[in-house]
C-alpha cells in the first residue's frame, strides 16, 4: 500500500512537470507583444487585461513599472480619467525612478485637465514644478499650467506662465504664440454690464442689440414696448383692467429687459473668451500623455 502511494505521488509530480510551461518567460514575451498590439489597435480594455496577466504570472519583471504605466495609459486612453489618475498615483508612490514619478505627475495633471478641472490641473503642475525644478519635463509642466490658466480665463497668469517656458524647449515657439494671444485678450474690446443694462433701461433691447444679440433685443423691445402700449391704451380708453394688465406686464418685462441687457455683456465677453480659448487649443502642440 505504501509503495502504491509513493508510485502515485511520483506519477503525479511527473505529470505536473510535463504539463507546466517549458518557458514561462517566453510565454509572457508573447503576451506582451499581443498586449502591445491590442494597445496600438486602441482595444484598451483587452490590452489592460493582458498586461495584468503578465504581472500576475511573472511578478518582479524588470519592465514591471513600464507595464503598470501602460495599464494606467489604457485607462487614460479609454477616457476613464479618475481610474487612470489613481493608477498613476499608485505607481508614483511605489517607484524609485524620478523620471517615472515625473511622467506620472504629468499625466495626473493631464487627467484633471481632461476632466475640465483646471484649478486642480494648475495646482498639480505647480507642485510638480516645485518638487522637480530640474526635471526634463519641466517645459511640459509649465506649458500645461499655462493651458489650464487659459481655460480658467486667467489671461495675465497664462501669459506669464508661457513666457517662462525655456527657450530651448521644442514647445517654446508655440508657447510664445499662445502667450501673445493671452497678452492681447485683456486689451480687446469688452462690454460693460452696467453700460449695456443702462442702454436697455433707456431703450428696451438696445443693450442686447449692441452686444450682438439682435433677436434678443427685438424680443425685449416688443415685450416692454408692447406691454407699455397696452397700458397707455387702457388709460386712454378708461379701461382700468386693460391699463392694469398692461402696466403690470411692463413692470414685469422691463426690469427683465434691463437684466437681459446687462447679461448680454457678460455673454458677449464670455463668447469672446471662448473663441480665444479655442484658438489657444488649436495652437497647442502639447501631447497630454
Amino acid at each position: 500500500m505504501a509503495f502504491t502511494l509513493r508510485l502515485l505521488t511520483v506519477f503525479f509530480l511527473a505529470s505536473s512537470a510535463l504539463s507546466a510551461p517549458a518557458n514561462p518567460a517566453g510565454e509572457t514575451t508573447k503576451i506582451r507583444a499581443f498586449a502591445d498590439q491590442l494597445f496600438d489597435q486602441e482595444e484598451y480594455f483587452r490590452a489592460s487585461t493582458e498586461y495584468m496577466r503578465i504581472i500576475s504570472s511573472q511578478p518582479g519583471r524588470t519592465d514591471e513599472e513600464q507595464i503598470k504605466f501602460r495599464i494606467a495609459q489604457c485607462s487614460y486612453r479609454a477616457g476613464r480619467f479618475d481610474e487612470a489618475a489613481q493608477s498613476y498615483m499608485r505607481l508614483a508612490v511605489s517607484t524609485t525612478s524620478t523620471d517615472m514619478v515625473d511622467r506620472c505627475r504629468l499625466v495626473i495633471a493631464a487627467c484633471r485637465y481632461r476632466q475640465n478641472d483646471y484649478s486642480a490641473s494648475t495646482a498639480d503642475c505647480v507642485r510638480a514644478i516645485y518638487a522637480s525644478p530640474k526635471s526634463p519635463l519641466l517645459d511640459r509642466f509649465t506649458y500645461l499650467k499655462g493651458l489650464s490658466l487659459v481655460h480658467s480665463r486667467d489671461w495675465r497668469g497664462a501669459f506669464t506662465t508661457f513666457a517662462s517656458v525655456p527657450r530651448e524647449s521644442a514647445l517654446s515657439p508655440s508657447s510664445r504664440e499662445i502667450g501673445g494671444l493671452c497678452a492681447r485678450i485683456p486689451k480687446e474690446k469688452r462690454f460693460s454690464p452696467l453700460a449695456t443694462g443702462t442702454m436697455s433701461l433707456i431703450v428696451p433691447g438696445l443693450g442686447q442689440t449692441v452686444c450682438g444679440y439682435g433677436w434678443d433685443g427685438f424680443t425685449a423691445l416688443l415685450l416692454s414696448a408692447g406691454s407699455l402700449a397696452v397700458g397707455l391704451a387702457g388709460t386712454e380708453r378708461g379701461d382700468k383692467s386693460m391699463a392694469t394688465a398692461g402696466y403690470a406686464l411692463f413692470a414685469l418685462w422691463h426690469p427683465a429687459n434691463v437684466i437681459g441687457g446687462s447679461n448680454a455683456a457678460r455673454r458677449a465677453n464670455r463668447r469672446a473668451d471662448d473663441k480665444a480659448i479655442a484658438k489657444a487649443d488649436a495652437m497647442s502642440m502639447l501631447s497630454l500623455e
